[in-house]
C-alpha cells in the first residue's frame, strides 16, 4: 500500500509492504512529489571472478547505463553492503571501493545509497561525511542490535548501537536535502501495528534532529 501525506513542513511518504516498509522523511522543499527517479543497485556477489574482474564489469554494465538514465531523469545509486552479506548481495562492502567505482563511472548520474546499518562500522565516517555527501542520493536509517540474531534483525532507532545523531547532524552540516529513509529490515518489527510503527519512526527521526 502507499500513501503520501503532509505532516508540518515535512512530505512524508510511506510505503508498506509485507517483506519490508520504509519511511521517506524530509524532502527538498522545492521538489514535486515525486522529482526524479533512482535505481538502487548492489553490485551482486563475486560469483567466482576476481575482485578486479568484477569491479570492470561492475563498470562496464553502468557505462551501458549512464546515456539512458540520464535521458531518462534517473539516478543510479549504488549500495555498498556489510562484509558478512558479502557473499550473497555485493562484493563492495566498504565506502572506498564504491567511491571509487563511483569515480571511475565519471557521470553525475552514478551516485551512492548510504545505509547507515552498512557503512557505521567505517573508520573516521563521521568526520568523512563531508567528503561525500553531495553524491549521495538517500540516507537510509536503522539501528544495530548486539548481538545480532540474524541477517534481518535491525532495529529502530536508539534501539541500537548506531550514533544515529551523529550520521544525521553531519550530513545535515554537510547541507545533504536530499530523502531520510527508515529501512527496518526485522523479522520481530515486521509482526508490529504498521500505523503505530510509522508513528515511532516519525518520532524517533524527529529525535534525531532535535539533539
Amino acid at each position: 500500500a502507499f500513501s503520501p501525506y503532509v505532516s508540518g513542513r515535512d512530505r512524508v511518504c510511506i510505503c508498506v509492504g509485507w517483506f519490508f516498509f520504509f519511511l521517506r522523511i524530509r524532502r527538498p522543499p522545492s521538489s514535486t512529489l515525486f522529482p526524479s527517479t533512482t535505481l538502487f543497485r548492489s553490485s551482486g556477489a563475486r560469483a567466482g571472478h576476481t575482485s578486479n574482474h568484477a569491479r570492470r564489469l561492475l563498470i562496464d554494465g553502468l557505462d551501458l547505463l549512464v546515456e539512458s538514465a540520464a535521458a531518462n531523469g534517473v539516478e543510479l545509486a549504488i549500495q555498498p553492503v556489510h562484509p558478512k552479506l558479502a557473499g550473497e548481495w555485493s562484493f563492495l562492502t566498504t565506502l572506498d571501493d564504491t567511491l571509487d567505482v563511483i569515480d571511475r563511472c565519471n557521470h553525475e548520474c552514478i551516485r551512492l545509497a548510504f545505509d547507515v546499518y552498512h557503512l557505521w562500522h567505517e573508520p573516521r565516517l563521521i568526520e568523512r561525511i563531508p567528503e561525500f555527501a553531495s553524491l549521495v542520493s538517500l540516507v537510509q536509517l536503522s539501528d544495530w542490535r548486539e548481538p545480532t540474531r540474524s541477517d534481518h534483525d535491525r532495529c529502530l532507532p536508539g534501539d541500537g548501537d548506531i550514533p544515529l545523531g551523529d550520521v544525521v547532524t553531519a550530513f545535515d552540516d554537510a547541507n545533504y536535502d536530499g530523502y531520510y529513509e527508515f529501512e527496518i529490515w526485522s523479522e520481530e518489527l515486521w509482526k508490529s501495528d504498521y500505523d503505530q510503527l510509522i508513528q515511532s519512526c516519525r518520532s524517533r527521526f524527529d529525535e534525531l534532529f532535535t539533539r
